[in-house]
């Protein structure tokens, strides 16, 4: 019971760190898109505000799922 409290409580830890890889992922795709400015910006621009909004929505939901459980299984 124990080692199960220790591993659901460090898989939370684990998914704070993938917020934060995911907002650095964010940054870099940003600083990458305004410095390579050419004819297919707009284009390139959207694709990747679409994807990372789907991505994002996606992880989020599955976060907010996850964590909830895990509230659940401690309490």
């Amino acid at each position: 019971m124990f080692n199960e409290q220790v591993g659901f409580k460090y898989k939370v830890v684990s998914y704070h760190y993938f917020d934060f890889i995911c907002l650095i992922f964010l940054i870099h795709s940003y600083f990458i898109l305004f410095i390579s400015c050419n004819r297919t910006f707009m284009y390139n621009f959207l694709k990747i505000i679409l994807e990372i909004k789907g991505r994002w929505q996606q992880f989020t939901a599955m976060r907010n799922k996850y964590i909830g459980g895990v509230c659940m299984c401690l309490d």
